[in-house]
């Protein structure tokens, strides 16, 4: 039995998707979309409302990477202080320091994040960069997931 087997091919995802907000994330919401990132990450992925996301950015300006637990909403302060009492438990658990944000420009916001140096241009890179991605994210589910479904908002 003969396999056709397709290729990969290089896009620019600007083109696709020209604005995150408008462009990018509504694609990502619809379930399909989130379960084929997910495959193609290695990772189960899932969608829920609840004020926390886990975000991987890699910021081409400061060429920082990032892997975060973002916290919006009304209780995003009251969330954040809950967590901030498990700091040492979490940090151990996690085996590294965690930078805590409390005090975001949007107001309500809070981080919990993770940061590296990273360019993008260095493409020799891209498989650590995907590497430390994929064991961040694992980690960050690992030490936040549990603690965030307790929490009594």
């Amino acid at each position: 039995m003969e396999q056709n087997l397709g290729r990969f091919e290089k896009v620019d995802l600007r083109e696709y998707w020209k604005d995150e907000a408008r462009d990018f994330t509504p694609w990502l919401a619809q379930e399909d979309n989130l379960e084929l990132l997910g495959e193609t990450i290695g990772l189960q992925i899932e969608l829920e409302s609840t004020g926390f996301s886990l975000n991987l950015t890699l910021n081409t300006n400061s060429k920082k990477m990032c892997c975060e637990i973002y916290v919006n909403g009304r209780n995003a302060k009251m969330a954040f202080s809950l967590l901030e009492k498990e700091k040492e438990n979490i940090e151990n658990s996690m085996q590294t320091g965690l930078s805590w944000q409390n005090d975001l420009p949007r107001g309500s916001a809070c981080r919990i994040a993770m940061y590296r140096d990273g360019d993008i241009k260095e493409r020799d890179n891209w498989t650590e960069y995907f590497r430390w991605f994929k064991e961040y994210a694992e980690s960050f589910h690992k030490a936040f997931s549990d603690r965030i479904q307790s929490l009594s908002l």
